[in-house]
């Protein structure tokens, strides 16, 4: 956290230099709502490229050339064909550069024999490091672990539906790290549990009801990590 601050924290020291200089330089035509537009794009593609999150990259870099096309005199192309081409990018990037994941104790391993989310559409049953990935569909996924440790999550144009509430978690909690991109993915989780939202988000939302009474400090811990990229996870009580 303290090299994500100083990180910012230059950044945005950068970026006021920049707003302050751009009106005698390259970007003298620009207006002040694009210059802000520009660094405030900047700053999430770098983010989503330090943390891999290739939707967040690609879509970033697409809107700054879609608000810069115009006033810089960038040859023209279609604002929807840019959002297209940085989906197809981003796409591809998630399947050909997976997003590093330390194995769980167990050992468990993705397709191909290397940490990872299995392929589209297929789901890993170890009962306690579970795993499930979709695209451009729907699916739900029941656990039923008895010393949950670990679970992988990716859903991608589509809706995953989580339920936790028949397993059991392990005496040191349980990591989920999550992958969501343009999709909704709903968690289904007992009340008595802790839950540490640990994602990122970028241009997403994560919905976390107040529940009517806090978890006891000692209760089962959940933690959520991951990136939210133009999507929702949404957590329910039960």
């Amino acid at each position: 956290m303290k090299h994500r601050n100083w990180f910012w924290g230059l950044f945005f020291l950068l970026a006021a230099v920049f707003v302050l200089a751009s009106p005698f330089g390259i970007f003298s035509t620009i207006g002040p709502m694009t210059v802000l537009a520009t660094v405030l794009l900047a700053a999430l593609a770098v983010e989503s490229g330090a943390n891999r999150n290739y939707f967040g990259l690609f879509l970033s870099l697409a809107l700054i050339y879609a608000v810069n096309q115009q006033p810089l005199h960038l040859f023209h192309i279609s604002f929807w064909l840019l959002v297209l081409a940085a989906v197809f990018a981003a796409i591809g990037c998630g399947m050909l550069f997976p997003h590093p994941y330390k194995s769980p104790p167990c050992g468990w391993q993705g397709a191909g024999g290397g940490p990872g989310f299995p392929g589209p559409g297929q789901t890993r049953d170890d009962n306690n490091n579970p795993a499930a990935s979709v695209s451009f569909g729907s699916a739900c996924r029941y656990l039923h672990g008895d010393c949950l440790r670990s679970a992988r999550f990716s859903v991608a144009f589509g809706r995953l539906d989580v339920f936790f509430d028949q397993a059991k978690l392990s005496p040191d909690g349980a990591d989920v790290f999550i992958s969501c991109s343009f999709s909704g993915m709903e968690l289904y989780v007992p009340k008595e549990w802790r839950v540490v939202d640990d994602l990122r988000m970028s241009g997403g939302t994560v919905e976390d009801p107040v529940r009517p009474a806090p978890p006891a400090p000692d209760a089962p811990r959940l933690t959520l990590s991951g990136n939210v990229s133009f999507g929702k996870v949404a957590l329910h009580y039960i």
